[in-house]
Parts: structure tokens; sequence; C-alpha cells
């Protein structure tokens, strides 16, 4: 803004315009937050690409990562970290609580102080790193049981740190009988104190996500209809009901959504079937292996049947419950026919007498989603959702390869930045001057 007379001239000021401080950008960065009109750019650029009509009945849906701004912590840094953001917020709040001037916390350790860093230790040594484990979690212990029988715990600043730390414990410390043990894992587990929200998470099978995944529906015409943010671990079909909800209530709603196998789920598409949009996803391939996956048997809803490979139909079922305790049909095959069957050896395991086949909850849907896959321009259809990576790499040369602040909810703020930026672009390209797609 101070040397580039481009910027001068889209903010309108005088090319002898000094700038401001950069510290504004943050200041209004938060105001738009605290006043909830972080999504007012990217509203105005999607009523705006509705009015010029380059929204239409088919919007693809894909997430994409977006790598967190917090570096990873490990357990040793979790800890340490945690007691020292606990402790900073029980000194910004003690003058609130009678009696809690004089609040002392003795440390075990005499490696480490809070606020000094990291332990001056020979962290090749394993005997050395297991006593300042062990230090540090006796300091962790003692600071939360201090905390929770003070008043101090009811600020609502100290048990946000409170909370924080004493998950850090829980998932990744584990007292074993000679010596305190590091077990990681978990599916929720939090990977750094200075941005609690994100996550470990995975796109794909091989491909490692740090952070959040950012959630796009995008038109044919590349615009950018609705925006979600959620930490990397969550599933790729969690925030879209309230997605095409925002899409209802800005007249915008899709008819149909092409989508990779994330979405292909059927319980996701009977609840987008239930909100009138319609998903277009790849059935997804059973794993292989020697057992005749469910997909090989032939199932009849309507019939209430269901036939296996070798031609043998059974009518005979039972009510089960699914993974979520819901109500399901289980169909069973009569003993004498597995036992003489020739193709037993590829259906079930020699342990087992006969095979099983349970329904999913929402078999229907799963049913209709097998035919219509195998219906002629089903390829075509699913070809539609490429404009979405399209726009999801011109997001990423956004800068939205990378979250620029620490929390989902800023991370969301430069979402929507970014995709208000691409609908800019759309809205001013020579093809939309043109009216052409």
């Amino acid at each position: 803004i101070r040397f580039d007379l481009r910027y001068k001239v889209a903010l309108c000021v005088p090319v002898d315009y000094a700038g401001f401080d950069p510290s504004l950008l943050s200041i209004f960065r938060a105001r738009l937050i605290l006043h909830k009109k972080d999504k007012l750019a990217f509203e105005k650029t999607v009523e705006a690409a509705r009015k010029a009509g380059l929204i239409g009945a088919v919007q693809p849906i894909d997430s994409m990562p977006i790598l967190g701004a917090a570096a990873l912590q490990d357990t040793y840094t979790l800890i340490r970290t945690g007691i020292e953001k606990l402790l900073l917020a029980i000194r910004k709040q003690r003058d609130a609580w009678k009696g809690s001037r004089g609040f002392k916390y003795p440390f075990s350790s005499k490696k480490y102080r809070p606020g000094a860093g990291k332990a001056k230790i020979d962290w090749n040594d394993k005997r050395q790193k297991a006593e300042h484990l062990d230090e540090l979690v006796k300091d962790a212990s003692a600071l939360i049981e201090a905390v929770e029988s003070s008043n101090m715990a009811k600020s609502e600043p100290v048990q946000v740190q409170l909370q924080l730390l004493v998950r850090i414990l829980a998932q990744d410390i584990e007292d074993g009988e000679d010596e305190t043990k590091i077990v990681k894992g978990g599916k929720d587990r939090v990977i750094s104190t200075n941005d609690p929200e994100s996550r470990h998470g995975h796109k794909t099978s091989s491909k490692l996500i740090k952070g959040y995944k950012g959630h796009f529906t995008v038109s044919e015409q590349e615009v950018v209809t609705s925006v979600a943010v959620t930490p990397a671990n969550a599933a790729d079909t969690e925030p879209v009901e309230a997605m095409v909800d925002d899409l209802e209530e800005r007249e915008v709603k899709p008819e149909r959504m092409p989508a990779d196998c994330g979405y292909a789920g059927a319980d996701f598409r009977a609840s987008m079937e239930a909100k009138g949009v319609e998903i277009f996803a790849k059935v997804p391939q059973p794993p292989k292996g020697e057992r005749f996956p469910k997909a090989q048997f032939k199932i009849d809803l309507e019939a209430k049947t269901v036939t296996c490979p070798a031609g043998v139909t059974t009518a005979t079922s039972k009510q089960a419950k699914d993974s979520k305790g819901r109500p399901v049909e289980q169909f069973h095959f009569e003993r004498e026919s597995c036992a003489g069957c020739q193709l037993r050896g590829q259906c079930i395991p020699d342990s087992e007498k006969n095979r099983k086949i349970t329904l999913l909850y929402n078999e229907e849907q799963a049913q209709r989603a097998k035919q219509k896959a195998s219906e002629p321009g089903f390829t075509e259809e699913i070809k539609r959702r490429i404009v979405v990576e399209r726009v999801q790499g011109r997001l990423q040369s956004y800068g939205l390869k990378k979250a620029r602040y620490f929390g989902r909810v800023k991370t969301l703020l430069q979402a929507m930045l970014a995709a208000a930026a691409n609908n800019i672009w759309r809205l001013t390209s020579p093809l939309s001057a043109r009216g052409e797609p």
C-alpha cells in the first residue's frame, strides 16, 4: 500500500499515502469475527454470482487439507507448555480470587522451570528422558490437584487451560509399575497447545493431514458457494448438512452433488436425500481378499431375499443391530447349503458353519447407488466433480494451503476470504463479461 500504485488505486487513496500499521489488519480481523461478519465478503460474492447466473443445480463437493499454523509438539513439549499456559492463566486471574495471592507451586524438577524452555538434559540418554518425563507428569498432576481444590477452577480462562492439561496427560501418558510411559495415538489427540483445535487426520490412507480440512461446494462455473473448516480428523461428510442448510438459506441449494468415494456412504446419501439433494459418487470397492464380499451377493429388498454367488437364495433372516445400535436385517444361509458348496473356500472360513449377510440401516440407498453406478452416463456425471479440484488448486495459490492463524474460527475466516477472492476473479473474468460459463 505504501509503495504499490495498484493498491493505492484499489483503496482510492492519494499517491503520497503513507500506509497504515500492520496491526490494523489484525484488529480488523478480530472485529469481523467478534461481530459475526466473517462471512460477509464471501456471501456478497455468492449473491452476485447467483444474480449473474453462475450458480446452477449441480454443485460438486470436496475437501482439501489445510496445514495448521502451529508447530507439532512432542509429549514433553505438550506437557511443559500445558503447565506454562495454566500458570499464565492463573497469574492473569489471581486478583479475582480471595486468598489466592499466596498460591505456590512446588516444582519437583531441578532441570526445568516454567518459561525457561526445553530442559537441559542429554536427549539421547533414555534414562534422563524417562526421569524428566516422570518429573513433568508429577509437576502437571500436582498443579492440576492444586487448581481443582481452589477457587481458581471457577475462572473460565483457567478452566480452559486446566482441561487442556488434563487431556494431554490422559491421551499421552500411561502409569506403569516401574516408570511413566508415553502412549501416543487416538483419533482425537491434541497435537499442539498453541492450537488445541488442530488434529492429525488422513485425506487418503497414505496422506497425513496435520491441522484442518477445508470443505467446499462449487458451481460448474467455478464459483465457491459454501465453505466449512473442520479439524483434520473429521469425516468429509461431517459439515455437509449444515452447508446445505446454508445454501438453501441463500437460495442456491443444488439438486445434485458429484463427489468422490468419501461421500458415498448409505447414511450420508439418506440424509442428503431427506434434504432434496442427490449424491453422485462411486460405490466404494470392497477390499481384495479370498472371501466373497457382500457386494457380490444379490439383494432383493422387495422380495426380501439374498442370493449368493453360487446361485443359492435365502429368505431366512433375523433382526440384529448395527454399530450404532440401530435395527437391521441379517440374512443367513442354511448350513447344509454352505457345507456342500463348491465355493465354500472363497466364501466362509472353516471356523464358520454358514454365511451371514447383514444389511445396512439405509440399505435401500446403497442398492440404488449400486444400480445407478451401472447406468449409462454415470461416469460422465462423476467427471463433473473435476471443477471443484480445479478451484481448490486456485484457493491453494491464494495461500489456503497453510493456515495463517491459530484456531478453527480464524482459519475459517481465511478460507472465506480465499473463496471470496476466487469468486471475484470469476465474476470479473472475460468469460463472465461475455455471459459464458
